[in-house]
């Protein structure tokens, strides 16, 4: 086999690796995102340090209203049993992949705030699905 038939072979699997990618994204909009969601409020947050490295002061630099997916979500009362790694007020939360925050990021959820500790992909055929966050609770 050439080796311009073998890259036209890997540009198809690729073209339909990319295809199935942009599908599924979108079902998972449509049907997930969109049907079970609900209203985040996520707000980037800009900080500024002392010369000692402390925050001094942090400004709301952006904001928007995305839709989220809560998981793993327990409310005070029962945040004494153990379930997984969460500790007590924290909860994990599924967004789109289109989603953008940072852990710097203050979300706004069922009328509490959330700071976003750990921000993972959910990947597949090279792209992304899904943004797993775990957020904690701010008290």
């Amino acid at each position: 086999m050439e080796i311009v038939e073998y890259l036209d072979q890997v540009e198809i699997i690729v073209g339909i690796k990319m295809s199935r990618l942009t599908s599924i994204q979108s079902k998972l909009q449509t049907r997930v995102f969109d049907s079970f969601g609900s209203s985040i409020t996520i707000k980037n947050i800009a900080t500024t340090t002392d010369k000692w490295g402390d925050v001094s002061s942090s400004t709301v630099t952006s904001s928007s209203i995305v839709n989220g997916v809560p998981y793993n979500k327990f409310d005070s009362k029962e945040s004494f049993e153990a379930f997984g790694d969460l500790q007590a007020g924290e909860t994990d939360m599924v967004f789109s992949y289109d989603t953008i925050f940072s852990t710097e990021s203050l979300i706004t959820f069922d009328s509490n705030d959330y700071l976003v500790k750990d921000v993972e992909k959910y990947p597949f055929a090279n792209g992304n699905l899904a943004w797993i966050v775990r957020l904690s609770k701010v008290i």
